[in-house]
């Protein structure tokens, strides 16, 4: 063979194997990611990296990515398949038995059923996540003037969260975050170490998906304690307009084990929206460092430079109009279960807190002020690396250092280029800015101090004699 067909097939053989490799993770059997099926040893896909990209070959690549599917992306998939946004079994339709076909009818039913079951005995009890204590006359429990405000709106809101990823999931076919991973994953390099380690990423998504989980039990056993100081209080549990469940009565028993049940699958829904949109964060995060990174090292020109800024100006964008939605909608739910909660902790004293109730309404305020603060996080982070961007272009055209040989011109373009672009990260489609977030806590931290001082706001309380 003469030499040059040679190495015509060799760079033949080279693109086939990089599309092999780039889109190797998205067009993975569903059912071989649950299974957690990984690859084989002939099976191995070897990511080729040109120079003009930064990328560095090969093996190191398709392990991290195979390591992240079975560590990361199955685990998740099998959390939003227990909250029915996917298929138990996700097969072609001509290879399901009619049991498989049934199972993944009914289940999403089932759930939804258990979701909007939860809501109703939630609301039928009176039963406030932010405190235990409930006001009772006669017997049973009057909310009815808040009962608009406190149960039937954030539970619309979490019905609609809840039924836009089932939609988004189920019928528009979403693969965000494979596709997110996977982009970011190929753009890292296995030579990366520390922050943009491939290692630290999937580490840093097991963390997300693992604390996740473990709110989810933390809320459980709060729910609980909420359950037992109330029938410990009133010897029973007090319904709406209704007498008094004793506490000897067996059906208290089922009320209890049906309300806890729910509220662990909705939770589980604020869990999986939290986690989606975090993780989003973090991969684009992980991206941006590793293409300033590349712009640094001059591992890429400044024409290739600028059309990934712009890929990622259209990544973030997705991340604002398609995953921001959701975990916007039960931010507001969040809000408000932790103000109700601080309210609570305030008004103890002239509702007489003992010690166990004071304990379990700062629990409760703890968790909802701690899933509140994950997405503003996030969201703050990632926007400062987007504008850590148009600072890098400001850098490369003072110091150009390793661009010293570029012509003037294209250093002023990619100087007005990163001048000009817009990535931010939004909630409630409002741009999250760390330092605007940092002025709102300081002020209101200054405000709650002044009320303190003054003696308007007291949440100390005297023990019971």
């Amino acid at each position: 063979m003469p030499m040059n067909e040679h190495e015509d097939q060799i760079q033949i053989t080279s693109r086939q194997s990089s599309s092999t490799s780039r889109n190797a993770f998205i067009t993975n059997e569903y059912d071989d990611i649950m299974n957690g099926n990984s690859l084989d040893n002939d099976e191995t896909v070897i990511v080729s990296h040109n120079s003009a990209s930064g990328y560095i070959g090969g093996y190191p690549t398709s392990i991290a990515l195979d390591r992240c599917k079975r560590h990361v992306l199955a685990p998740y998939l099998r959390f939003i398949s227990f909250l029915g946004w996917l298929p138990i079994f996700r097969v072609g339709p001509s290879n399901q038995s009619f049991c498989e076909s049934a199972i993944n009818f009914v289940y999403p039913v089932l759930v939804i059923c258990f979701i909007f079951g939860a809501y109703t005995i939630q609301c039928f009890t009176c039963f406030r996540r932010d405190t235990p204590f409930i006001k009772t006359i006669n017997g049973s429990v009057h909310c009815s003037d808040s009962i608009i405000s406190q149960y039937i709106i954030p539970d619309i809101l979490h019905s609609v969260a809840y039924f836009y990823c089932f939609y988004l999931y189920r019928f528009a076919g979403s693969e965000h975050l494979q596709t997110n991973m996977q982009r970011t994953f190929l753009q890292a390099r296995p030579t990366d170490f520390g922050e943009n380690s491939q290692k630290k990423l999937i580490r840093i998504l097991r963390v997300f998906l693992y604390s996740g989980i473990a709110i989810v039990g933390a809320s459980f056993l709060i729910q609980l304690f909420h359950l037992i100081i109330r029938i410990n209080r009133d010897q029973g549990l007090a319904l709406l307009w209704h007498p008094m469940i004793k506490i000897h009565d067996s059906r208290l028993i089922v009320l209890g084990f049906f309300l806890l049940a729910g509220f662990i699958m909705l939770d589980s829904v604020y869990i999986a929206l939290v986690i989606n949109y975090a993780s989003h964060c973090q991969l684009l995060i992980v991206y941006i460092r590793g293409l300033k990174q590349k712009i640094i090292e001059r591992t890429c020109n400044l024409e290739n430079a600028m059309k990934e800024i712009q890929n990622t100006a259209g990544y973030v964008a997705e991340l604002n109009d398609v995953i921001a939605p959701a975990a916007s909608i039960i931010l507001f739910n969040f809000a408000t279960s932790s103000i109700l909660g601080l309210n609570a902790l305030i008004l103890g004293r002239q509702d007489d807190f003992d010690v166990a109730t004071y304990a379990d309404t700062i629990l409760s305020i703890l968790l909802w002020l701690t899933l509140l603060s994950i997405p503003f996080v996030q969201a703050s982070r990632l926007t400062s690396y987007c504008r850590s961007l148009k600072k890098l272009g400001i850098r490369v055209r003072v110091r150009p250092f390793v661009y010293q040989n570029e012509p003037r011109e294209d250093l002023d373009s990619f100087l007005q280029f990163t001048s000009e672009i817009k990535m931010r990260a939004k909630l409630f489609k409002v741009p999250v800015v760390s330092s605007t977030l940092f002025f709102m806590l300081v002020t209101i931290a200054l405000v709650a101090l002044i009320l303190f001082q003054l003696g308007i706001l007291s949440i100390w309380f005297a023990p019971q004699n």
